[in-house]
């Protein structure tokens, strides 16, 4: 392969100079220069933990000694160690630099990887991380050939790269400078350099995008260069996401961190607002140009994440780094007050979040952006929301963290694993992570042409497998087309009154539920039934803590009285009726009882049905089937229990012998349970039951559904803790007791006893 292919395959395909330079197809880089992408692993081959080491790279007279040694006194040699390639290579080659200038190339690139061995090893056991100055290639003006001086080992050493990009001008001046004072600089004009430094730039900056390594360009500024370094060498993606979860907890000690029982998470780019806040960002930074001549433009972000690092945590760092290369911080500050100047929230989360304001400190919002975090908080202070709603997000090196698609799934965790109720908000397939980890999740859905292309594939994806149990899509505008069919994904309005209450309600476990005042068999009598209002068409409203949007009801509710409930006990207590006929009589029992009292103690929520004539109608469920389990105690329960399910078809059915049975995984994702029993007589069985859901999950709201109820079992006070977070649904309450051979009956297996 001829030498001049391994630059051209470091060049980005997209770059290109004003002015191309004939010398560029004829540029030898060396065999070297083209080794295989070396391993990442944190192991060496000699079992050391691989050391961080970076690069410092820059064109001859750019002032990378000077720059080294200001960044020795600025970051000290506690944690850095400091090294100039040549200042290593010459301790190394008997007679020094000038006996090296004599070898031939070979023997040259041999001394050098020993030398960046040297660098490693010691990096390595004195556990530092070391900063080594070095040339990437030589270039003599009118000639067609470079000269490569960096070595495939030099590629595989470097953690990270640093490349110091004074601008073309001020090159010059200090070229001339040195040559004044007696230093060798061979002669170059000001295009020249301006190219070369251009090529050096792409190729580093293609090269790290290939092999994940963080590229930075950096100036003179030691200060800003040193937050750089510290930037880079301050972990991986585990130790990004602590710095992000840093931030969380200073977020919530603003708004009063005990105080917060639920948490709305929002990104904000797409999701808060239609616009791509870092895409206006980075168009308004035009005419600039990065140091290798590429302009910026929107077109930077959107090369880098479909380029080798796609959206990783290493693929937000970079982004923040290209951020710190094309402003300094004034010019950043002064960019987001202009963008933000030009970014309209949506109108439905102005509604919501303005109902969120100072009073409401049980009840935090949060932006989780992906985008630029000071860019939202000048966007909420625009929109008079800044006093109360927060934002995580980074851009800045300044920040200390990024926020990519794992960050703002961790986030939520780390507020749930506070006791949190999280509802988050967003719009593409970054935020999914977010959205199937939350408690409750809202699909923002904009207009077609803004949405994003590949979110429709991944929420079909993520719907099937069951990780997005309960999401609903919110419209925006409300004319927007859904995203999927919408019994799939049901409709929000998210500026409804409802919706806003039930987000603004006081968690209020079952407990609250009131229990009835009397715990005699007079006390239990029929509760009247109550009706859930209908909401209006088109305008839906979805509680996200069930619990919060319907009528408290009494702990223990039956129909003893009602001619139905008289009509279905007769043929399940009727001695004469068995095996089949005696289950599609359960089995009708569940049905009623799912259809009658369920929803008053579940709730209803209302979705879109489609119409024959084309357009929608408000209809109802029981509120979040998803989120609730029918769990049949085997054997009685099981008939009715299929009875509970053909009204709740979406609901997950579980079947148990033995409370031993039941584990944690059978409860993941879960907010109710619906536990089915025939008969209760004692309550021992249930309370059993009762006691393991509760260990495995303390929070589980519980439904005890059976058909005949034993008086003082459904007693308060009694075995079973009704109004303690559990509450009983009864088709009869009745003083006796009843025979224990109702599972015989049911299976024709009276013989058997």
């Amino acid at each position: 392969m001829e030498h001049h292919d391994s630059l051209l395959a470091l060049m980005p395909s997209s770059h290109s100079f004003d002015t191309p330079p004939p010398s560029l197809s004829h540029v030898h880089l060396g065999a070297s220069s083209t080794s295989s992408t070396p391993s990442h692993s944190p192991i060496d081959p000699h079992g050391c933990p691989k050391p961080t080491v970076i690069g410092l790279y820059g064109l001859p007279g750019s002032g990378k000694t000077t720059l080294l040694q200001q960044l020795r006194c600025n970051l000290g040699t506690a944690a850095y160690c400091f090294h100039k390639g040549a200042e290593k290579i010459s301790s190394l080659v008997p007679g020094g630099l000038a006996a090296f200038e004599q070898l031939s190339e070979g023997q040259k690139q041999s001394w050098r990887g020993r030398a960046m061995s040297d660098i490693c090893r010691e990096a390595a056991q004195t556990r530092r991380s070391a900063l080594v100055t070095g040339h990437f290639m030589f270039w003599r003006e009118g000639m067609l050939d470079c000269q490569p001086v960096h070595t495939g080992q030099d590629l595989a050493a470097y953690t990270h790269i640093l490349y110091l990009g004074i601008d073309a001008q001020s090159l010059l001046q200090r070229r001339a400078s040195d040559a004044a004072q007696g230093q060798q600089r061979r002669a170059a004009s000001l295009e020249h350099l301006r190219q070369w430094q251009q090529t050096e730039v792409a190729c580093l900056r293609n090269l790290c995008r290939q092999q994940g390594k963080l590229f930075a360009v950096v100036t003179d500024e030691v200060a800003r260069t040193a937050a750089v370094v510290r930037y880079m060498v301050q972990g991986g993606a585990g130790a990004n996401a602590a710095r992000a979860e840093a931030r969380l907890e200073q977020v919530l000690r603003s708004v009063g961190e005990r105080e917060v029982e639920t948490a709305l998470v929002m990104e904000g780019d797409g999701t808060l607002a239609p616009h791509d806040t870092g895409a206006m960002f980075w168009q308004s930074l035009a005419p600039h140009e990065l140091r290798d001549g590429t302009r910026c433009d929107e077109g930077v972000l959107r090369d880098l994440f479909a380029g080798p690092l796609g959206y990783s945590a290493a693929a937000f760092s970079q982004a923040t780094l290209l951020c710190e290369e094309a402003v300094d911080a004034a010019e950043f500050e002064a960019q987001c007050r202009s963008v933000a100047g030009q970014t309209r929230l949506h109108d439905d989360f102005v509604s919501l979040l303005t109902a969120l304001g100072p009073p409401q400190r049980h009840v935090a919002a949060i932006v989780v952006t992906s985008g630029l975090g000071r860019l939202w908080e000048l966007v909420l202070e625009q929109a008079g929301l800044s006093g109360w709603v927060r934002v995580v997000g980074g851009g800045r090196v300044a920040d200390g963290f990024s926020v990519c698609a794992a960050v703002k799934a961790r986030l939520v965790a780390r507020l749930q694993q506070r006791g949190v109720r999280v509802v988050a908000f967003g719009h593409s397939p970054l935020d999914l992570p977010m959205l199937e980890a939350a408690d409750e999740a809202v699909v923002v859905v904009g207009h077609e042409e803004a949405r994003s292309c590949t979110m429709e594939a991944a929420l079909r994806q993520s719907l099937e497998a069951r990780r997005l149990c309960g999401a609903r899509q919110a419209l925006m505008p409300r004319h927007a087309a859904p995203r999927l069919h919408l019994d799939k994904l049901p409709p929000l309005d998210i500026a409804h009154h409802g919706f806003v209450a039930a987000v603004l309600a006081h968690k209020q476990p079952p407990q609250s539920l009131q229990p009835v005042p009397s715990q005699s068999c007079q006390a239990l009598q029929s509760v009247p039934p109550q009706s859930c209002k209908p909401a209006p068409p088109h305008d839906i409203v979805a509680a996200v803590d069930v619990v919060a949007a319907v009528d408290i009801v009494a702990a223990v509710q039956h129909a003893t009285h009602r001619p139905a409930a008289q009509l279905l006990a007769t043929p399940a207590r009727d001695s004469s009726l068995c095996g089949a006929p005696l289950r599609r009589a359960h089995r009708r029992i569940g049905s009623y009882l799912a259809l009658e009292l369920l929803p008053r103690t579940l709730g209803l929520e209302s979705f879109d049905i489609p119409l024959v004539h084309g357009h929608s109608t408000p209809g109802f469920r029981l509120a979040a089937d998803l989120r609730t389990a029918i769990l049949a105690i085997l054997p009685a329960g099981e008939p009715m229990a299929r009875g509970v399910a053909d009204v709740m078809p979406r609901a997950p059915l579980i079947y148990a012998r033995r409370p031993d049975e039941l584990h944690e995984r059978h409860l993941r994702r879960l907010d109710a349970v619906v536990l089915i029993d025939a008969v209760v007589n004692s309550g021992a069985t249930v309370a059993a039951f009762v006691a393991r859901l509760r260990a495995l999950q303390p929070a589980l709201r519980i439904v005890v559904l059976a058909g005949l109820v034993q008086q003082e079992a459904a007693a308060l006070g009694g075995l079973v803790p009704w109004g303690d977070g559990c509450s009983l649904v009864a088709l009869q309450v009745l003083e006796r007791s009843f025979a224990t051979d109702t599972a015989n009956r049911l299976f024709n297996t009276t013989h058997f006893s």
